[in-house]
């Protein structure tokens, strides 16, 4: 079922993909629902031609990065509990050991922010203010550069969406942080220069990112939109989990009609787990 789902919603976006111009209707592309149709799908011209893209991540996990140096990075590498710096929030709530040992990233969030209790992932959205923020200034200098389409993060594994999520309807950037569509900006500017435009999404992964800790606000369900459902009780995402990955990506292509979709995965990632789980099930009987 997860397979099917995932493979569906691909089509959908290599359709989307597919589309000549972004503001022409998408066409019906023909493909069926599963891998070797799939497998026909030929690349666009446009996308041939393309030989500089440009890809950025800026949202609530950004924030720390003031602080990181040399120094902070080498303590998260060398830590007994090593972690990489690039899964900032979901590192935050996770813990080692029989005693419950912080990790590298908490020893360094609580020298900046303060106990964890008091200051969650959540709270580094109040620091993302975007002063500086010229969407219009950096695709000058991307255009200028040569690179021939952009492509925003519109939202991370964190679940926080930097768009106008009609899905994602509290924590995203429009609402909270910055309060702008910042996706909307970057792709409305690239078009006035007649850039292709991407979206770039990494929300599969949402339903597992963040440990639901009870003794912290990832495992408060006021904040369940941002720290996601967790996973069932056999280790894989929950049925709704699937279904809001689903709907934040036809949201973003109904919304923003790409010429491309970078997805980091996709639920298509838990197939695995999800047939071990239902082996182990099977083996129970």
């Amino acid at each position: 079922m997860l397979l099917g789902r995932t493979i569906l919603l691909q089509a959908l976006f290599w359709r989307a993909v597919d589309t000549v111009g972004w503001a022409q209707a998408p066409v019906q592309a023909p493909y069926e629902p599963t891998r070797e149709s799939l497998s026909h799908y030929q690349v666009p011209e446009w996308y041939q031609d393309a030989k500089i893209g440009f890809f950025y991540h800026w949202g609530p996990s950004s924030v720390p990065g003031d602080h990181f140096d040399q120094e902070s990075i080498e303590f998260c590498q060398q830590h007994k509990y090593k972690q990489p710096v690039g899964l900032y929030g979901s590192d935050l709530y996770r813990t080692y050991g029989p005693n419950n040992e912080k990790g590298p990233v908490r020893v360094l969030h609580e020298k900046w922010y303060g106990p964890l209790e008091v200051f969650g992932y959540k709270d580094l959205i109040l620091l993302l203010t975007g002063s500086e923020w010229d969407p219009g200034h950096i695709v000058e200098l991307l255009d200028k550069a040569g690179v021939k389409y952009v492509v925003p993060m519109a939202v991370h594994c964190d679940g926080f969406a930097m768009w106008d999520s009609k899905v994602i309807d509290t924590f995203n950037a429009a609402k909270m942080g910055p309060h702008q569509n910042t996706v909307a900006q970057v792709i409305d500017e690239a078009r006035k220069r007649g850039l292709r435009v991407g979206v770039s999404t990494h929300y599969e992964r949402h339903a597992w990112f963040y440990a639901k800790n009870p003794a912290f606000d990832s495992g408060d369900p006021r904040y369940e939109q941002l720290y996601g459902e967790g996973l069932d009780k056999d280790g894989v995402p929950q049925p709704r989990s699937i279904q809001k990955w689903e709907d934040v990506l036809g949201e973003l292509v109904d919304m923003f009609h790409p010429d491309y979709i970078f997805v980091d995965g996709g639920t298509a990632d838990t197939y695995q787990p999800v047939e071990k789980a239902s082996n182990r099930r099977k083996g129970a009987l």
